[in-house]
């Protein structure tokens, strides 16, 4: 895979805030879902009827290495990403949103 590019903005990480009804519930306000994450899910969810747009949206996710706090987390392609993370904060992170 090559360098990554990482854009001069904030790119890193949306906030998506739960209902209030769930956050009483799971005790969190919500989570954070990192715009690589959210490149990569689209190509998932088109891989069976448009694999060219998935692959394009693969692409895409290159650009944006998950990032915590300036740190990148983890780089790999989307296959092993999601299948073979490498980094327990992203098998933590996966468990989350794949499982609801």
């Amino acid at each position: 895979m090559s360098d990554h590019h990482v854009p001069e903005m904030n790119c890193a990480n949306f906030m998506l805030p739960y209902p209030e009804e769930i956050a009483k519930k799971t005790g969190s306000s919500g989570m954070i879902f990192s715009i690589r994450e959210h490149y990569l899910l689209h190509a998932r969810h088109f891989e069976d009827t448009d694999p060219q747009w998935a692959a394009a949206l693969r692409e895409i996710a290159d650009y944006y290495p998950d990032v915590d706090r300036g740190e990148i987390i983890e780089s790999a392609k989307p296959d092993v990403f999601f299948n073979n993370p490498g980094h327990e904060r992203t098998r933590a992170f996966l468990s989350q949103i794949l499982n609801h």
